[in-house]
């Protein structure tokens, strides 16, 4: 029997996108094969949302908040470079782990603040969004999984959220996670169900996860603390009187990272080289260069082998744009 009643109206999903927020197959594969990494849907959506607000300059938009698109954006905004490595160091500050991909940054003059996706591995999408300071250190601040909730965070954390212009952004970026199945906040579903998958906490905080199997194979503890290890770093970086003692110190450590890998524990090697990386002194750097790389290499994780190996030959303090419009 017939009724009167109106047909539900069915809610999007992330997985139910509208052709429109599609970004042509040429963009995306330029993308991935400039930035070895492939983005998620929500990246492209972003910019998409963006540019229904403003066609002719997307990035205007953000300009009020103090934000820049950054990163793999600036190649839909029409930048590009001759050399390949340029694109694996845009936008890669400091201390910025291949893991790390920059998409905003800081409009503030010599400001590092930026934000970025985070994946475990280069096959994977993206686990989480986080931010960093890189003229404040090695933290990552974990925001959202989705770039709508991080920049939806990263507003109402800040002086915008009370202005009228910041209020029309949260309203409108609210509609949109709303309509498109996102969710909001620093603990959402898939960001609780990587924290059960941490094997360390590591200098950044944010943790790391590396493939382990049904026999724990995969991963081994670093043997110290992360106080001891920091301890150990600065007198090796400093020279102090204990610095023979805690070389020697490290370099057992760096032993027993080989005794890992030989029985396949490669997330030892990780752990202690990227600690190491997000200590952040030149003095470490040739530690940092016979851990990471291998590190990534044994797990087959190719592509930030590739990051790694560019970013620490180029390593700068500097905010680093090395892509511009022909």
């Amino acid at each position: 029997m017939a009724t009167d009643e109106p047909p539900t109206k069915k809610k999007k999903t992330v997985d139910s996108v509208s052709p429109s927020l599609l970004i042509d197959e040429k963009k995306r594969l330029l993308v991935e094969n400039k930035f070895l990494v492939k983005m998620p849907e929500d990246f492209y959506q972003f910019w998409t949302f963006l540019h229904e607000l403003n066609s002719e300059d997307p990035n205007n938009i953000l300009t009020p908040f103090d934000l820049s698109l950054g990163g793999p954006y600036d190649v839909l905004l029409g930048k590009s470079s001759g050399n390949d490595d340029d694109y694996l160091l845009h936008h890669r500050f400091y201390y910025d782990m291949p893991e790390f991909q920059t998409v905003l940054l800081s409009r503030k003059e010599g400001s590092q603040y930026h934000i970025g996706y985070y994946r475990d591995s280069p096959s994977e999408d993206p686990v989480f969004l986080a931010s960093n300071d890189s003229s404040q250190g090695c933290k990552l601040t974990v925001l959202s999984d989705n770039i709508f909730a991080a920049v939806l965070s990263y507003l109402q954390g800040s002086e915008y959220k009370s202005k009228p212009k910041g209020k029309q952004l949260i309203a409108k970026l609210e509609k949109f996670t709303a309509e498109h199945g996102y969710e909001c906040g620093k603990r959402t579903k898939k960001i609780r169900a990587r924290e059960k998958k941490i094997v360390s906490k590591g200098f950044h905080g944010a943790g790391i996860v590396v493939p382990v199997d049904d026999n724990e194979v995969g991963w081994r503890e670093v043997p110290r603390s992360i106080g001891e290890l920091k301890k150990m770093f600065m007198s090796i970086a400093t020279c102090d009187k204990n610095k023979d003692a805690s070389s020697d110190e490290l370099q057992e450590l760096i032993t027993y990272v080989q005794f890992a890998n030989d029985e396949c524990d490669y997330g030892q090697g990780l752990e202690l080289g990227s600690d190491l990386f997000c200590y952040g002194d030149d003095s470490l750097e040739g530690y940092v260069k016979a851990l990471m790389p291998m590190a990534y290499s044994l797990l087959g994780y190719s592509a930030f082998e590739r990051i790694i190996l560019a970013h620490l030959n180029n390593r700068s303090r500097n905010t680093n744009s090395y892509l511009c419009h022909s």
